[in-house]
């Protein structure tokens, strides 16, 4: 498997936002970390020369895979959410999940920088992570 690789660009130093309260029965369930349209993985193929000469649809895949092989085996999670550009067009946006506001370990996991620093390597993206609001399938 391949190990983590830090990218050649410099990647900012993360200020973790407030984390949401922990969930209750009538709480949203929110999950930590970086949602992306799939517009960055076709750039983040192309950064790493993936599938070139495929189609978008493949490049696609193929760089979801290859990122999600760069976390760490039992990080590997994924979620549907809404943010404010993608509840405007009704629609929703996938996210890398470093955290949740599920359970308190969860939550506690969402704020561990170690943790955050494996994902902001793997992914190589500027933009910071962000609390998101879950959507169900």
């Amino acid at each position: 498997m391949e190990q983590n690789i830090a990218t050649s660009k410099q990647l900012p130093t993360i200020e973790i936002p407030i984390p949401p309260p922990l969930r209750t029965r009538r709480g949203y369930f929110q999950v930590f970390g970086w949602d992306f349209c799939f517009a960055e993985l076709v750039a983040w193929a192309d950064e790493h020369n993936l599938g070139v000469g495929q189609p978008v649809c493949y490049r696609e895949e193929m760089a979801m895979n290859e990122i999600t092989k760069r976390f760490p085996p039992d990080l590997r999670r994924m979620a549907r959410v809404r943010n404010e550009e993608s509840e405007r067009r009704g629609a929703s946006k996938l996210c890398f999940v470093v955290g949740t506001n599920r359970t308190s370990q969860d939550l506690l996991r969402a704020q561990d920088m170690e943790v955050i620093k494996q994902y902001q390597e793997a992914l190589g993206w500027t933009k910071p992570p962000r609390w998101l609001h879950y959507v169900q399938d």
